[in-house]
């Protein structure tokens, strides 16, 4: 069938699914084609290897993902802390994306033996990057509410139950609707959570990437750590 992509199929696709997309999306997806492409070209599966030349996407990529205030986040904690200690796992899932700016994924595919030392620290076994693999400290608030979730279950189970990020993203979602706050997708928590650290006194990126003095005499995971003390510490 890949050898049946001519110019003019390719471009009625593209037609078809560009419709109301962002550019965003436009731009990851036909990357992403670009790339299969010459995956298949080398193959030897296209007949029509140039099939997607002269397809482009006008406009310009969003810069950051949209965030809370500091006022709309201590909302945003407040409301998803009370259907946390409630029994919803969504929002604790929410806060804990707050709290800790960790992805959606990661919140997602923690297991039980990933909440350590008594419930005081939250491993994360697998990333993207090595830089990735850390230990992040929990903020007090948010240890009675992933103890209880992770109570009575097997360490290999999930601590969210059987969910994916699509699960957290709209969590995130329902959270900040309920709180009356701007709805943020997830990212946008993390992001929420970077500023506010740093605001709060803590230099440099406290996502995977940091400084090279953080990482010789600091280290990753302790500069998360106190990266999730200050922004708890901030918002109660």
């Amino acid at each position: 069938m890949t050898g049946e992509l001519t110019p003019a199929i390719v471009r009625a696709l593209w037609e078809a699914f560009k419709a109301n997309k962002a550019v965003d999306t436009l731009l990851n997806t036909l990357a992403q084609a670009k790339t299969f492409f010459r995956w298949m070209k080398a193959r030897g599966w296209l007949k029509h290897p140039e099939a997607l030349d002269g397809i482009e996407v006008l406009g310009r990529r969003k810069r950051g993902k949209p965030q809370l205030t500091e006022d709309e986040s201590k909302r945003f904690l407040e409301c998803a802390l009370g259907l946390g200690r409630a029994g919803d796992a969504g929002a604790v899932a929410a806060v804990t994306a707050l709290v800790l700016g960790m992805r959606a994924s990661e919140i997602a595919e923690r297991i039980v033996r990933d909440l350590d030392a008594g419930g005081t620290k939250l491993r994360i076994t697998a990333a993207k990057t090595a830089a990735g693999v850390r230990t992040m400290k929990v903020p007090p608030v948010l240890q009675p509410l992933l103890k209880a979730l992770a109570d009575g279950k097997q360490p290999s189970d999930r601590i969210f139950g059987v969910v994916n990020r699509h699960w957290v993203l709209h969590s995130v979602k329902r959270i900040c609707a309920a709180a009356g706050v701007p709805v943020v997708p997830a990212h946008g928590l993390r992001g929420t959570h970077a500023r506010l650290a740093v605001e709060a006194g803590i230099s440099g990126d406290v996502h995977e990437s940091f400084a090279t003095t953080t990482a010789s005499y600091a280290g990753a995971d302790a500069v998360a750590g106190a990266a999730a003390d200050r922004v708890a510490d901030t918002l109660n």
